[in-house]
């Protein structure tokens, strides 16, 4: 297939199942917290939260071990792939020992120790997805990678609706999703398996030893642990330090709100997710990254501007109108995170560019400052402020992130500063306060109907006034301006 024609697809598949995989993921966060309620909410919440955390920290970067080396090596994917899946193995039995330890000295009520031991299980063996799809992507059979990931979704969904309908409790909860997870991941295992017949493999001629695979993986997975860190320990820390009444309700309400942002990120991460591979496969030639960098990082912020002030201006009303009335508490942490987004986006553009550019240790040791300031800030406002306080730790945080990453890149991809933000960030003020006038003045409807023409006019304008270029997504490839 030309390469023109290659990238056209796999945008289409990527956009396609990305988009469904993350209504489906709405979809499902809404059920369970308008079934479980806020206090039921906020047990479930910080148990998924650590559940995630320590899958996390049981993968240590493989996945992007096995897909970088997809991208720069296919021959020595499947030798690659099989030293990742074997060492994954090994750290899921020792973090999860560990967690489990942890959770039962944090003061976490019975309920809660069995929702994480369940969580936990189910996720970690479902991790082994990730390997799976990782691979399916960096050979870039985009189909494959979009059945996988909508199929795993579709089937949490089901194992969610059985618990609702048969009346389950939260426990139940934990249960479907465990099992989805497990059934994910063998469905991906098949998947994988059809894929490596259809395609003969030649043996490398030149194979990195396991232990340099292994020493880079953990560069790239400290930095994932500490990223996890940054986005999981927020609802974690509000439950232990308010106490459980307390503490569940604030983790409900902050759950929810973080529940509804991480929808958001949807639509950049689609566009993002389109080029990464092709960004680490332009890995030895700076040139290409900087074209790709450019391209990324401009679509981010151009369509994360908008999003970010028209969703923080529609904050009480989106909020109340898929969790109900309950939730409504939730609306001002969610208007705290939904004015980062932007930020929250760009650190990912700015961080998987250092990795191309092999600069991981840098991203590193920007995300350990900022975990360690986000921790301070946490233990200071949390207690006073509850969730509230929790969204404005993050806030603060994502801009000190974005300073440090964006810096580095800079140094070695430089963007002219003026050029790069003025448009973007300007026209999407001007949307984000002529929605947040409608809510003011106008019914529901018409607010949500502002909010949307408000995010398509405001790439439109972009690429009227030739921020944005559609060319440049479609293109094969080449550094040249």
């Amino acid at each position: 297939m030309p390469l023109l024609r290659k990238i056209v697809v796999n945008i289409g598949w990527l956009s396609g199942a990305q988009f469904v995989d993350y209504l489906l993921r709405a979809a499902i966060g809404v059920l369970v917290a308008r079934y479980l309620g806020v206090e039921q909410y906020g047990a479930f919440a910080p148990a998924m939260s650590l559940a995630l955390m320590g899958a996390v920290f049981a993968d240590l970067g493989l996945r992007m071990t096995v897909l970088r080396t997809g991208s720069t090596d296919p021959s020595d994917l499947r030798r690659v792939t099989r030293i990742a899946a074997t060492t994954k193995g090994f750290l899921i039995v020792v973090i999860y020992l560990l967690l489990l330890a942890f959770t039962a000295t944090t003061g976490l009520s019975g309920v809660e120790f069995i929702l994480v031991a369940i969580l936990a299980a189910g996720i970690f063996l479902g991790s082994f997805a990730e390997l799976f799809t990782a691979i399916l992507q960096a050979r870039e059979r985009m189909a494959s990678w979009g059945a996988v990931t909508v199929g795993f979704r579709l089937i949490l969904l089901c194992a969610v609706l059985i618990v609702i309908f048969a009346g389950g409790d939260v426990v139940a909860v934990g249960l479907a999703y465990a099992a989805a997870n497990v059934l994910g991941a063998l469905v991906a295992l098949a998947v994988v398996g059809l894929s490596a017949k259809q395609e003969a493999e030649a043996v490398s001629p030149s194979r990195t030893p396991a232990l340099v695979l292994l020493r880079r993986s953990l560069q790239f997975g400290a930095a994932a642990v500490l990223m996890a860190l940054f986005l999981q320990a927020d609802i974690v820390m509000i439950r232990l330090l308010l106490g459980e009444v307390a503490g569940r309700y604030q983790s409900g309400l902050y759950g929810v709100a973080y529940r509804l942002i991480a929808l958001l990120y949807a639509v950049p991460v689609v566009i993002q997710s389109a080029v990464i591979p092709r960004l680490y496969s332009y890995a030895s030639d700076p040139s290409h990254i900087g074209r790709a960098y450019k391209i990324l990082f401009r679509w981010s912020l151009a369509v994360s501007a908008a999003l970010s002030a028209v969703s923080a201006a529609l904050a009480p009303i989106l909020v109340v109108l898929l969790f109900g009335e309950e939730f409504g508490p939730a609306a001002a942490a969610f208007a705290l995170l939904a004015a980062g987004l932007w930020l929250h986006q760009l650190n990912y553009v700015c961080g998987d560019t250092l990795y191309a550019l092999d600069l991981q240790a840098w991203r590193a040791w920007s995300l350990a400052a900022v975990v360690a300031l986000n921790i301070g800030l946490n233990l200071f406002l949390i207690p006073a402020y509850g969730a509230v306080g929790a969204a404005v730790s993050t806030l603060i945080a994502e801009l000190v992130l974005f300073l440090l990453l964006f810096a580095a890149v800079q140094r070695r991809l430089p963007l002219k500063t003026a050029a790069a933000f003025a448009a973007p960030v300007a026209l999407g003020i001007v949307a984000g306060l002529a929605v947040w006038g409608t809510t003011i003045i106008a019914p529901t409807i018409v607010s949500l109907i502002t909010g949307g023409a408000a995010l398509a006019a405001v790439p439109a304008l972009l690429l009227v006034f030739r921020y944005l270029r559609l060319s440049d997504i479609f293109q094969s490839g080449s550094p040249e301006e």
